[in-house]
């Protein structure tokens, strides 16, 4: 009898499991798929428009500068990092124009961290956990206000390298994203950084700017560009 107890409440566990992954994977391609698929990577507004090939190439050919290939067989190049206390920024771009900002974020050290990334922690060489929150997000000045998070969140998952999610909005009718990619570790001169590069989304009919689910669903998007 405790036996057939058993199986009946494995059955039914079983049975929740499935209903809360199939209403999930329902949830995305009924509210994140199409706008998601709508947008459209852009290069970033300080970057110099116009050179395309031109800007990839000086890049590409700077001392100290790394080229990596993405899953996606896009052919990124960034330039030897400017490294400061506790990380770096660097530029990076492709042969299809698509160019954006780099940080080296040093891993064990708490903070440091932009846009929604609260923090990150290592947990392999490929893998991170990596937590987001509102951290009063805010774009404008002293006297206006362009776009802010309204209302608390926290949320916490795991990432491997070269996964690419929106890390927020920068409008509230979600035409224009923060896009983040995950690349990984890398050690100069002995400290380990975590390495991440962001550029800008748009999409005309917007995206539902609700967190953490614009962060969460967007994580099983495949960003063809990047």
């Amino acid at each position: 009898m405790k036996t057939l107890h058993l199986a009946i409440i494995v059955i039914i566990s079983l049975a929740v499991s499935l209903v809360i992954f199939n209403l999930d994977n329902i949830f995305y391609y009924l509210i994140w798929y199409t706008p998601l698929n709508d947008m459209k990577i852009e290069p970033l507004m300080y970057s110099p428009n116009g050179l395309g090939l031109q800007y990839f190439n000086k890049i590409k050919n700077m001392e100290g500068s790394t080229c990596i290939t993405t899953p996606s067989k896009n052919y990124f190049c960034y330039s030897k990092p400017r490294m400061f206390e506790n990380g770096g920024v660097s530029y990076i771009s492709d042969l299809n124009g698509i160019e954006g900002e780099l940080h080296f974020s040093q891993v064990g050290k708490e903070g440091g961290f932009y846009f929604t990334i609260k923090n990150m922690t290592k947990i392999n060489d490929n893998e991170a956990m990596i937590t987001f929150s509102d951290k009063n997000y805010r774009i404008g000045n002293d006297t206006s206000t362009i776009y802010e998070i309204n209302g608390k969140f926290q949320y916490s998952t795991t990432i491997k390298k070269f996964d690419t999610f929106i890390s927020n909005c920068s409008d509230y009718k979600g035409n224009h994203v923060n896009v983040v990619q995950y690349l990984g570790t890398k050690t100069i001169d002995g400290v380990e950084y975590f390495v991440t590069w962001h550029t800008l989304g748009d999409t005309k009919n917007g995206i539902d700017c609700k967190y953490p689910d614009i962060i969460k669903y967007s994580l099983r998007h495949h960003f063809g560009e990047l």
